[in-house]
Order: C-alpha cells, then sequence, then structure tokens
C-alpha cells in the first residue's frame, strides 16, 4: 500500500500528470452536461459541442497516458528513451477531431435537407455553454503555461484546442440564441460552423506531430540557437556541419566542428565533451553528438 502512495505522490508532483488529469476531469463534465441539455433541447449545435467535448476527454486520457509514458527511463529496448510517445498521443487527438468533425458534419447535412429544427430552448443551454466558454478559457490558459514549461507538445496541443474549443462554444452559444428567437435555423448552421473548426485543429495538430514523429528539421532558428552556443567555445575554429532532427518532441544535434590549435587526443575528447554539454543546455535538445574533424 505504501509503494502505491508513493507511486501517486511522484505523479501528483509532475505538473503533465496534473494538467492533463485536470483536462480529463474538465472535459468529461462538460462532455455530460452538453450531451444531456443538447438531447433534451434538441439543439444541434448544443450536441455537436458535446461530441466535441467528448473527443476531448477521451484525447485527454490518450495524452494521460503518454505524458506518463514518456517520462519513463530509456532501457534496452527504447535506449533514447520514450519522447515519441506524447506526439503519437497528440495524433490520436487529431484523429479524433477528424472522425468528430465528419459526424457533425454529416448530422447537420441530415437536419438541413429534411428541415427538422431545435426544440425547447430553454435557459439551460445558455447555462451549459457559458459555463464552456469560462471553463475552456481557463484550461488554455493553464494548458499553455504547463506546456511551455515542460516543451510538451500533447499539452501545447491541448491548450490550442481549448482556445478552439471557446469559439466553438460560442459558435454554439450564437446558433441557440437566434434559434431561441425564432431563428431556427441557425442551430444548425452554428453545427456546420463547429465541424469545420474541429476539422482545422485536428488538421494542425495532426501535421505538427507527424513532424515531430517522422524527424523534421527544427528549422533555422533553433539551428542558429545551436550554432551560436558551439561557436562560442574558444577553441572551435569553425563549424564543418550542423544536423538536427526531431526525436519526439525534443531535439537530436550532429555537430562536426574543426580547432584552432593541434590538440592530443585528451584535448579532442575533453573539448568534444564541452561543446556537447554547451548543446545539452538548451531546453529542446535532448542529446548532441560532437566530432573534431582534423583540419
Amino acid at each position: 500500500m505504501k509503494s502505491l502512495f508513493d507511486r501517486i505522490s511522484r505523479l501528483i508532483e509532475r505538473p503533465g500528470f496534473v494538467a492533463t488529469l485536470t483536462g480529463l476531469i474538465v472535459n468529461t463534465v462538460l462532455c455530460v452536461f452538453k450531451l444531456g441539455v443538447g438531447f433534451w433541447a434538441s439543439s444541434l449545435a448544443l450536441l455537436s459541442d458535446g461530441v466535441n467535448s467528448l473527443t476531448d476527454a477521451v484525447s485527454s486520457l490518450a495524452i494521460l497516458i503518454a505524458v506518463h509514458y514518456s517520462h519513463k527511463a530509456p532501457d534496452e529496448g527504447h535506449p533514447f528513451g520514450h519522447r515519441r510517445a506524447e506526439p503519437i498521443a497528440g495524433l490520436i487527438l487529431a484523429i479524433f477531431a477528424g472522425i468528430a468533425g465528419f459526424e457533425i458534419l454529416k448530422a447537420a447535412a441530415v437536419r438541413l435537407y429534411t428541415s427538422e429544427t431545435a426544440g425547447y430552448l430553454g435557459p439551460w443551454p445558455f447555462v451549459v455553454l457559458a459555463g464552456s466558454v469560462l471553463a475552456k478559457g481557463a484550461l488554455s490558459v493553464f494548458f499553455q503555461r504547463i506546456g511551455e514549461r515542460m516543451n510538451s507538445p500533447a499539452i501545447l496541443a491541448g491548450a490550442a484546442d481549448s482556445r478552439i474549443d471557446v469559439l466553438i462554444s460560442l459558435g454554439a452559444l450564437l446558433g441557440i440564441t437566434g434559434a431561441h428567437f425564432g431563428y431556427l435555423f441557425m442551430d444548425t448552421l452554428a453545427a456546420l460552423a463547429i465541424s469545420f473548426f474541429i476539422f482545422r485543429t485536428g488538421y494542425r495538430i495532426g501535421s505538427e506531430n507527424i513532424d515531430y514523429l517522422m524527424g523534421k528539421n527544427p528549422g533555422d532558428a533553433k539551428l542558429e540557437e545551436v550554432r551560436s552556443s558551439v561557436g562560442k567555445h574558444p577553441d572551435v575554429k569553425r563549424i564543418d556541419e550542423l544536423r538536427a532532427h526531431y526525436v519526439g518532441h525534443y531535439i537530436h544535434v550532429e555537430a562536426e566542428i574543426s580547432v584552432v590549435r593541434p590538440m592530443s587526443t585528451r584535448d579532442v575528447h575533453d573539448l568534444e565533451e564541452e561543446v556537447r554539454s554547451n548543446i545539452e543546455e538548451i531546453l529542446w535538445v535532448d542529446r548532441a553528438f560532437v566530432h573534431v574533424n582534423p583540419d
């Protein structure tokens, strides 16, 4: 029992675990209220927002597992660690978003074709959506701060998704407001707009995390930061070659350098270690490999 409590305590101390668990709880509660009130009011806009919250809850669970797994130490089967777990979770989030967007689009098209409209729109849909706007706005800020501190693409994806969710809930709120005042078609139009936002979010998150999994070049800005880190060592004459690529959401760097003076084997080894250490001090660099070329 003590061992179990120790494991739980270690998890609670991790900001990523706390953030994703908070997201799971918030999204689950919102999903239950939105779907319940949406069915009662026959509001496609509110039901669509509820389906969106359902995908967020499922994605939060996937991210919760991935954040925990990505912190596991390297082992014999995974000598470079488990960094790719978080981009995989981000990709799962994108897939769920695509499925949800398609289902909402299909339901809205059917409703437009059959001329079906929303039912009774009392005060509860407005209360639920207003609460959703406030909750997802706060969640977005919370996720953004934790994600930037941890350099976590999965949590940052959750922050971006929460910002879109605020717009989605505002769109649903506009739709049911129009329906409440007699413009019943606005509820269906709001659902169509929601499906577009969900598709857009899924595409952006998916493409970003595919780049992480495919080992994409991190870009000129990050390479220049590495170049500056290498060049500040007084014994480095020039950088002959510099390459970098993503391993999960962190970066591996390979640098080939020339030196300003002849060196013994021991001095070359010490120089490589010093340059490697300087590079790995950069927050988003996981590992660096340095080689001194003969001049």
